[in-house]
Protein backbone atom coordinates (compact mmCIF):
# COMPACT_ATOMS: atom_id res chain seq x y z
CA UNK A 1 0.00 0.00 0.00
CA UNK A 2 1.65 3.56 -1.08
CA UNK A 3 0.24 5.32 1.77
CA UNK A 4 1.48 3.13 4.00
CA UNK A 5 4.94 3.33 3.11
CA UNK A 6 4.78 7.33 2.92
CA UNK A 7 4.27 7.16 6.49
CA UNK A 8 6.96 8.96 8.06
CA UNK A 9 10.51 9.71 7.42
CA UNK A 10 11.18 7.80 10.54
CA UNK A 11 8.70 5.16 12.17
CA UNK A 12 7.88 5.48 15.98
CA UNK A 13 6.39 2.50 17.25
CA UNK A 14 3.95 2.39 20.18
CA UNK A 15 4.36 -1.17 21.86
CA UNK A 16 1.85 -2.36 24.03
CA UNK A 17 3.61 -5.68 25.61
CA UNK A 18 3.73 -7.44 28.55
CA UNK A 19 6.50 -7.96 30.96
CA UNK A 20 6.68 -9.46 34.54
CA UNK A 21 7.26 -7.25 37.72
CA UNK A 22 10.81 -6.28 38.68
CA UNK A 23 12.01 -4.15 41.20
CA UNK A 24 15.04 -3.32 40.05
CA UNK A 25 14.30 0.50 39.78
CA UNK A 26 17.11 3.39 41.05
CA UNK A 27 16.85 6.25 43.00
CA UNK A 28 14.95 8.44 40.48
CA UNK A 29 12.20 5.23 40.26
CA UNK A 30 13.70 4.56 37.01
CA UNK A 31 13.28 0.99 36.26
CA UNK A 32 16.82 -0.87 35.60
CA UNK A 33 18.17 0.47 32.33
CA UNK A 34 20.60 -2.12 30.33
CA UNK A 35 23.88 -0.54 30.37
CA UNK A 36 23.76 0.00 26.26
CA UNK A 37 21.42 2.85 26.69
CA UNK A 38 22.30 6.75 26.55
CA UNK A 39 20.00 8.99 28.45
CA UNK A 40 19.50 12.62 26.34
CA UNK A 41 17.08 14.87 28.24
CA UNK A 42 13.67 16.65 26.84
CA UNK A 43 13.04 20.75 27.60
CA UNK A 44 9.34 18.80 28.25
CA UNK A 45 10.95 17.65 31.29
CA UNK A 46 11.06 13.99 29.97
CA UNK A 47 14.23 11.93 28.96
CA UNK A 48 15.14 9.40 26.39
CA UNK A 49 17.02 6.39 27.56
CA UNK A 50 18.34 4.46 24.06
CA UNK A 51 20.49 2.59 21.51
CA UNK A 52 21.22 1.78 18.02
CA UNK A 53 19.47 -1.46 17.48
CA UNK A 54 20.54 -1.19 13.63
CA UNK A 55 24.47 -1.06 14.54
CA UNK A 56 23.61 -4.71 16.59
CA UNK A 57 22.66 -6.13 13.16
CA UNK A 58 18.55 -6.39 13.64
CA UNK A 59 15.55 -5.13 12.34
CA UNK A 60 17.10 -2.27 9.93
CA UNK A 61 20.53 -2.90 8.18
CA UNK A 62 20.41 -0.90 5.03
CA UNK A 63 23.85 0.68 4.96
CA UNK A 64 23.43 4.47 6.45
CA UNK A 65 19.83 4.27 7.75
CA UNK A 66 19.65 4.47 11.63
CA UNK A 67 17.57 2.43 13.95
CA UNK A 68 16.60 3.54 17.43
CA UNK A 69 14.92 1.94 20.36
CA UNK A 70 14.52 2.71 24.34
CA UNK A 71 12.12 4.39 26.91
CA UNK A 72 10.58 7.93 26.60
CA UNK A 73 10.96 8.15 30.46
CA UNK A 74 7.82 11.10 31.20
CA UNK A 75 8.04 10.97 34.81
CA UNK A 76 9.28 9.01 37.83
CA UNK A 77 6.62 5.94 37.46
CA UNK A 78 5.29 6.78 33.54
CA UNK A 79 8.35 5.08 31.15
CA UNK A 80 7.38 3.97 27.39
CA UNK A 81 9.22 1.84 24.81
CA UNK A 82 9.64 3.02 21.63
CA UNK A 83 11.47 2.32 18.11
CA UNK A 84 12.14 4.70 15.61
CA UNK A 85 13.03 3.55 12.38
CA UNK A 86 14.94 6.57 9.81
CA UNK A 87 13.39 6.67 6.03
CA UNK A 88 15.56 4.60 3.49
CA UNK A 89 15.08 7.76 1.45
CA UNK A 90 16.02 10.95 1.92
CA UNK A 91 15.87 10.54 5.32
CA UNK A 92 16.73 14.19 6.50
CA UNK A 93 13.32 15.42 4.98
CA UNK A 94 10.96 12.52 5.10
CA UNK A 95 7.96 12.46 7.45
CA UNK A 96 7.49 11.31 10.65
CA UNK A 97 4.82 7.99 11.14
CA UNK A 98 3.63 7.00 14.63
CA UNK A 99 2.36 3.40 14.37
CA UNK A 100 -0.32 2.23 17.05
CA UNK A 101 -1.15 -1.56 17.50
CA UNK A 102 -4.46 -2.45 18.27
CA UNK A 103 -6.05 -4.73 20.81
CA UNK A 104 -6.27 -2.64 23.08
CA UNK A 105 -2.91 -3.90 24.59
CA UNK A 106 -1.46 -5.44 21.16
CA UNK A 107 2.20 -4.58 19.68
CA UNK A 108 2.30 -3.21 16.40
CA UNK A 109 2.42 -6.90 14.78
CA UNK A 110 0.39 -8.64 15.86
CA UNK A 111 -2.39 -7.29 13.34
CA UNK A 112 -0.14 -6.38 10.79
CA UNK A 113 1.52 -9.74 8.31
CA UNK A 114 5.42 -10.22 9.10
CA UNK A 115 5.86 -9.14 5.50
CA UNK A 116 4.63 -6.04 5.94
CA UNK A 117 6.12 -5.80 9.23
CA UNK A 118 9.53 -3.01 9.22
CA UNK A 119 11.70 -6.05 9.40
CA UNK A 120 11.11 -9.93 9.61
CA UNK A 121 13.09 -11.88 11.74
CA UNK A 122 15.55 -12.65 9.10
CA UNK A 123 18.62 -10.95 8.60
CA UNK A 124 18.23 -9.94 4.94
CA UNK A 125 16.98 -6.38 3.99
CA UNK A 126 12.71 -6.51 3.47
CA UNK A 127 12.00 -4.54 0.62
CA UNK A 128 8.08 -4.49 1.96
CA UNK A 129 9.05 -2.54 4.88
CA UNK A 130 7.25 0.52 6.22
CA UNK A 131 9.93 2.34 6.12
CA UNK A 132 11.30 3.13 2.48
CA UNK A 133 9.47 6.81 2.29
CA UNK A 134 9.03 7.84 5.79
CA UNK A 135 10.52 7.80 9.25
CA UNK A 136 8.45 5.33 11.45
CA UNK A 137 8.16 5.88 15.68
CA UNK A 138 6.46 3.22 17.58
CA UNK A 139 5.91 3.87 21.25
CA UNK A 140 4.40 2.61 24.66
CA UNK A 141 1.22 4.37 24.67
CA UNK A 142 0.32 3.26 28.15
CA UNK A 143 2.46 4.41 30.04
CA UNK A 144 2.73 1.64 33.87
CA UNK A 145 1.29 -1.10 32.15
CA UNK A 146 3.69 -1.53 28.95
CA UNK A 147 6.65 -0.61 27.27
CA UNK A 148 9.46 -3.19 28.20
CA UNK A 149 9.53 -1.47 32.00
CA UNK A 150 8.31 -3.65 34.86
CA UNK A 151 4.76 -2.58 36.26
CA UNK A 152 5.87 0.40 38.96
CA UNK A 153 2.53 1.58 40.16
CA UNK A 154 -0.88 0.65 38.95
CA UNK A 155 -2.11 4.22 39.91
CA UNK A 156 -0.58 5.34 36.38
CA UNK A 157 -2.33 2.88 34.01
CA UNK A 158 -4.31 4.13 31.62
CA UNK A 159 -8.08 2.72 30.93
CA UNK A 160 -9.58 5.34 28.90
CA UNK A 161 -8.80 6.63 25.23
CA UNK A 162 -8.64 10.01 26.30
CA UNK A 163 -6.40 9.62 28.83
CA UNK A 164 -4.04 7.72 26.17
CA UNK A 165 -4.14 10.11 24.01
CA UNK A 166 -3.04 12.55 26.56
CA UNK A 167 0.58 10.15 27.47
CA UNK A 168 1.39 9.69 23.96
CA UNK A 169 0.95 13.14 22.60
CA UNK A 170 3.68 14.03 25.62
CA UNK A 171 5.85 11.02 24.25
CA UNK A 172 5.26 12.72 21.19
CA UNK A 173 6.29 16.18 21.92
CA UNK A 174 9.39 14.46 24.19
CA UNK A 175 10.72 12.65 21.38
CA UNK A 176 10.22 15.86 18.68
CA UNK A 177 12.09 18.19 21.22
CA UNK A 178 14.98 15.77 22.19
CA UNK A 179 15.16 15.12 18.39
CA UNK A 180 17.91 17.06 17.96
CA UNK A 181 20.24 15.32 19.84
CA UNK A 182 19.24 12.09 18.66
CA UNK A 183 19.79 13.12 14.91
CA UNK A 184 20.37 16.98 14.00
CA UNK A 185 19.82 16.79 10.12
CA UNK A 186 16.05 15.07 10.90
CA UNK A 187 14.38 18.00 10.20
CA UNK A 188 10.69 17.12 9.23
CA UNK A 189 8.19 17.79 11.31
CA UNK A 190 5.61 16.60 9.00
CA UNK A 191 3.37 13.56 11.01
CA UNK A 192 1.25 10.69 10.13
CA UNK A 193 -0.17 8.08 12.49
CA UNK A 194 -1.42 5.04 11.58
CA UNK A 195 -3.00 2.15 13.82
CA UNK A 196 -5.07 -1.26 13.06
CA UNK A 197 -7.92 -2.91 14.08
CA UNK A 198 -8.80 -1.01 17.33
CA UNK A 199 -7.01 1.85 16.03
CA UNK A 200 -10.57 2.15 14.37
CA UNK A 201 -11.72 3.53 17.86
CA UNK A 202 -9.00 5.21 19.08
CA UNK A 203 -6.55 6.23 16.63
CA UNK A 204 -9.11 9.16 15.12
CA UNK A 205 -9.49 10.38 18.97
CA UNK A 206 -5.96 10.43 19.10
CA UNK A 207 -5.61 12.03 15.96
CA UNK A 208 -8.19 14.78 16.86
CA UNK A 209 -6.15 15.42 20.37
CA UNK A 210 -3.31 15.63 19.12
CA UNK A 211 -4.66 18.14 16.58
CA UNK A 212 -6.11 20.11 18.88
CA UNK A 213 -2.96 20.66 20.89
CA UNK A 214 -1.26 21.24 18.07
CA UNK A 215 -3.16 24.10 17.31
CA UNK A 216 -2.91 25.25 20.14
CA UNK A 217 1.04 25.15 19.90
CA UNK A 218 1.05 26.79 16.81
CA UNK A 219 -1.32 30.16 17.77
CA UNK A 220 0.88 30.53 21.02
CA UNK A 221 -1.51 29.48 23.45
CA UNK A 222 0.79 26.15 24.18
CA UNK A 223 4.31 25.46 24.35
CA UNK A 224 5.76 22.69 22.32
CA UNK A 225 6.89 21.86 19.02
CA UNK A 226 4.75 22.41 16.04
CA UNK A 227 4.01 19.46 13.89
CA UNK A 228 2.08 19.54 10.19
CA UNK A 229 -0.63 16.87 10.09
CA UNK A 230 -0.55 14.39 6.90
CA UNK A 231 -2.85 11.66 7.82
CA UNK A 232 -4.60 8.86 9.33
CA UNK A 233 -4.93 5.62 8.65
CA UNK A 234 -6.75 2.74 9.61
CA UNK A 235 -5.92 -1.03 8.66
CA UNK A 236 -8.99 -3.20 8.92
CA UNK A 237 -10.16 -0.78 11.61
CA UNK A 238 -13.47 -1.92 14.12
CA UNK A 239 -15.29 1.31 13.52
CA UNK A 240 -19.16 1.05 13.21
CA UNK A 241 -20.51 -2.40 14.05
CA UNK A 242 -24.15 -1.37 12.85
CA UNK A 243 -22.01 -1.81 9.40
CA UNK A 244 -19.92 -4.44 9.61
CA UNK A 245 -22.75 -7.54 10.10
CA UNK A 246 -25.64 -8.65 8.36
CA UNK A 247 -29.26 -7.36 10.13
CA UNK A 248 -30.04 -10.38 11.93
CA UNK A 249 -26.79 -10.28 13.93
CA UNK A 250 -26.48 -6.63 14.52
CA UNK A 251 -30.61 -6.81 15.86
CA UNK A 252 -28.62 -9.72 18.50
CA UNK A 253 -25.88 -7.60 19.31
CA UNK A 254 -27.79 -4.52 19.77
CA UNK A 255 -30.49 -6.23 21.70
CA UNK A 256 -27.73 -7.45 24.03
CA UNK A 257 -26.39 -3.62 23.92
CA UNK A 258 -29.53 -2.37 25.38
CA UNK A 259 -31.16 -4.99 27.68
CA UNK A 260 -31.31 -4.80 31.13
CA UNK A 261 -28.30 -5.98 32.43
CA UNK A 262 -26.78 -5.98 28.96
CA UNK A 263 -23.78 -4.42 27.69
CA UNK A 264 -24.69 -0.72 28.61
CA UNK A 265 -25.84 -1.51 32.20
CA UNK A 266 -22.41 -3.46 33.11
CA UNK A 267 -20.53 -0.25 31.50
CA UNK A 268 -22.54 2.03 33.47
CA UNK A 269 -22.08 -0.20 36.61
CA UNK A 270 -18.22 -0.18 35.78
CA UNK A 271 -17.39 3.79 35.65
CA UNK A 272 -19.74 3.64 38.55
CA UNK A 273 -16.92 1.98 40.42
CA UNK A 274 -13.63 4.00 41.91
CA UNK A 275 -11.47 1.65 40.08
CA UNK A 276 -9.79 1.18 43.43
CA UNK A 277 -10.52 -2.51 44.75
CA UNK A 278 -10.92 -5.85 43.24
CA UNK A 279 -14.66 -5.73 43.89
CA UNK A 280 -14.38 -2.71 41.54
CA UNK A 281 -11.99 -4.60 38.99
CA UNK A 282 -15.20 -7.72 39.51
CA UNK A 283 -17.57 -5.31 38.08
CA UNK A 284 -15.92 -4.06 35.04
CA UNK A 285 -14.18 -7.64 34.25
CA UNK A 286 -18.42 -8.29 33.90
CA UNK A 287 -18.81 -5.84 31.86
CA UNK A 288 -15.73 -6.66 29.42
CA UNK A 289 -16.71 -10.21 29.10
CA UNK A 290 -20.99 -8.99 28.42
CA UNK A 291 -19.88 -6.67 25.78
CA UNK A 292 -17.23 -8.95 24.55
CA UNK A 293 -19.36 -12.39 24.72
CA UNK A 294 -22.48 -10.80 23.41
CA UNK A 295 -21.63 -7.48 21.27
CA UNK A 296 -18.03 -8.48 19.68
CA UNK A 297 -18.49 -12.07 19.25
CA UNK A 298 -21.64 -12.52 17.02
CA UNK A 299 -20.06 -10.57 14.51
CA UNK A 300 -16.63 -12.78 14.64
CA UNK A 301 -18.87 -15.88 14.51
CA UNK A 302 -20.96 -14.78 11.70
CA UNK A 303 -17.95 -13.61 9.76
CA UNK A 304 -16.13 -16.44 7.40
CA UNK A 305 -13.56 -14.42 6.73
CA UNK A 306 -10.20 -13.54 9.09
CA UNK A 307 -10.12 -10.59 11.06
CA UNK A 308 -6.71 -9.66 10.03
CA UNK A 309 -6.81 -10.57 7.01
CA UNK A 310 -9.94 -10.85 4.56
CA UNK A 311 -8.51 -12.58 1.67
CA UNK A 312 -8.45 -15.80 3.95
CA UNK A 313 -11.39 -17.46 6.02
CA UNK A 314 -11.11 -17.88 9.57
CA UNK A 315 -10.13 -21.41 10.03
CA UNK A 316 -6.96 -20.83 7.76
CA UNK A 317 -4.29 -21.95 10.03
CA UNK A 318 -2.31 -19.08 11.24
CA UNK A 319 1.14 -18.32 9.92
CA UNK A 320 4.22 -19.15 12.08
CA UNK A 321 5.41 -17.20 15.38
CA UNK A 322 8.50 -15.96 14.47
CA UNK A 323 8.54 -12.37 16.62
CA UNK A 324 8.43 -14.38 19.83
CA UNK A 325 11.73 -15.93 20.06
CA UNK A 326 13.62 -13.18 17.94
CA UNK A 327 12.56 -10.73 20.35
CA UNK A 328 13.15 -13.16 23.32
CA UNK A 329 16.68 -13.87 21.87
CA UNK A 330 19.50 -12.50 24.25
CA UNK A 331 21.31 -11.08 21.66
CA UNK A 332 17.97 -9.21 20.22
CA UNK A 333 17.32 -7.76 23.97
CA UNK A 334 20.74 -7.07 24.25
CA UNK A 335 20.68 -4.97 20.77
CA UNK A 336 17.34 -3.58 21.97
CA UNK A 337 18.42 -2.48 25.10
CA UNK A 338 15.93 -4.34 27.11
CA UNK A 339 16.42 -6.54 30.30
CA UNK A 340 12.93 -8.51 30.19
CA UNK A 341 10.89 -10.89 28.00
CA UNK A 342 8.61 -9.89 25.48
CA UNK A 343 5.17 -10.85 24.72
CA UNK A 344 2.23 -9.73 21.89
CA UNK A 345 -0.40 -8.88 24.17
CA UNK A 346 -0.78 -6.67 27.39
CA UNK A 347 -3.95 -7.95 29.33
CA UNK A 348 -3.28 -5.66 32.14
CA UNK A 349 -4.12 -3.02 29.36
CA UNK A 350 -6.96 -4.95 27.78
CA UNK A 351 -8.31 -4.93 30.69
CA UNK A 352 -7.94 -1.81 31.64
CA UNK A 353 -9.69 -0.31 29.05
Amino acid sequence: MHLKKAVIGGFLLTSTCAFPNHDGNDAQGLPYLHPRLRTIRSNTGASISFTEAGKAGICETTPGVKRYSGYINLSRDAHMFFMFFEARQDPHNAPTTLWLGGGPGSLGPCGAPPKNWLRSSHSSIEPGSLNPLTRIFENAWFAGVTGRYPVINDANKVGTTQAAAKVDWDAVQAFYDALPKLNPRLKSRHFNLWTVSNGGHYGPTFFRYFYDQNTKIINGKLRGQPLAFDALGIINGAIDTGIEVNQTVYDYMKFANSMPGGCQDKIKACRATNYSSIADSTVCVQAVHMCNDNVGSPYLNANPRNMYDIRITADTPPEPDYLTPFFNKASTRKALGVALNWTSMSYDVYCAF
